[in-house]
């Protein structure tokens, strides 16, 4: 697995974080009265208009892009890793550890402002991730595309990982987007090393280790990988990133918490299409499970969704291709622990 890259030392931050600036795009659709316009930690920053092209370039020659946003939208991504943001059905141990799997029905039982947070980072999200893998599909494909089918259809998951672990992974997904975290030397890349004798094994970077230079601390540098659904680990061109979060409280007593978007599904369309799920995962276990967090389906799809259940045969005893995936490959930990990065 992994392919062949010679010395993990190759994997070296260099170069420049891309900027994107989402307002720049077409209906990303987020309001940012709330986290505040732009200030004087700005400065300096200049949207880049071949930022699609830089993304699928870095993915191809590093396994991960680094991108970098205004602060408007970093401060989205802050909010949502402060402990206070959760409820005690999240962020308390014992409550958690007391109460049974999927304790929280749906996202109405999570505070207004957690879950207003968590539809505009995964709005976000969505909207870099859809123009990323239809670039990259063009790439790595024949995919040709009608006239008349040009829009996006999507469907994510956003997953809030508090305070838990997952062993090492590909993802299962078109692109992911996740940041640092709140702990340093958390999250973990993994990359082959084939420069010692025998069979070459997985050496883990911390994932701070990749940043660009310049920008200071404060500004937060997110990261953009192909998943499963689009690389393959054999594949001389485009890899999936394998990594890993190693987490046990120190002497510190921080709350690890980080969030990544998958994006599942992805196809072009005659209109555009966004579902998005939201998972949670605390004290490495499962508390929410939302399949509808996010539901943007136009009238013309409901209906052509009412024809396919009218034509259709009875359903055949067979797993999804999610249930297929080796679990302990595809979002999953060795040890049988979601994959909640």
């Amino acid at each position: 697995l992994g392919g062949e890259l010679g010395s993990a030392s190759g994997m070296a931050a260099d170069g420049s974080s891309i900027c994107i600036d989402p307002s720049r795009l077409d209906a990303c659709g987020v309001e940012l009265g709330a986290y505040g316009a732009r200030d004087e930690g700005d400065a300096g920053f200049e949207h880049d208009v071949d930022w699609v092209d830089r993304v699928c370039t870095q993915i191809r020659t590093k396994r991960y892009a680094r991108i970098c946003m205004p602060r408007a939208y970093q401060r989205i991504y802050q909010r949502l890793l402060t402990p206070q943001t959760y409820p005690p059905s999240v962020n308390d141990r014992q409550i958690v550890l007391d109460s049974p799997k999927l304790a929280i029905a749906s996202h109405e039982e999570l505070p207004a402002d957690l879950v207003t947070l968590s539809k505009d980072w995964a709005g976000i999200c969505e909207h870099l991730s859809k123009h990323v893998t239809q670039r990259l599909l063009r790439l790595t494909t024949t995919m040709e595309i009608p006239a008349d089918c040009d829009r996006h259809q999507t469907h994510g998951m956003l997953r809030i990982s508090y305070n838990s672990s997952a062993g090492p992974h590909f993802d299962n997904s078109f692109v992911s987007i996740m940041g640092p975290g709140t702990v340093r030397g958390a999250l973990q890349f993994g990359f082959l090393d084939n420069s010692a004798e025998g069979d070459a094994d997985y050496q883990y970077f911390p994932c701070e280790d990749f940043r660009a230079g310049g920008g200071g601390d404060e500004n937060i540098q997110f990261f953009m990988f192909a998943g499963v659904r689009l690389a393959s680990p054999l594949s001389k061109d485009f890899q999936p990133l394998f990594h890993k979060v190693i987490y046990e409280k120190g002497p510190e007593d921080v709350d690890r918490i980080n969030t990544i978007y998958f994006l599942r599904r992805y196809e072009m369309g005659e209109y555009d299409l966004e579902q998005t799920e939201l998972e949670i995962h605390a004290w490495n276990r499962t508390v929410l499970v939302d399949r509808s967090f996010v539901q943007h389906i136009p009238e013309a799809h409901l209906e052509w969704q009412a024809k396919q259940k009218v034509a259709a045969t009875p359903p055949t005893a067979c797993a999804s291709d999610e249930e297929d995936a080796p679990l302990n490959l595809f979002d999953w930990s060795s040890d049988g622990q979601p994959g909640a990065l």
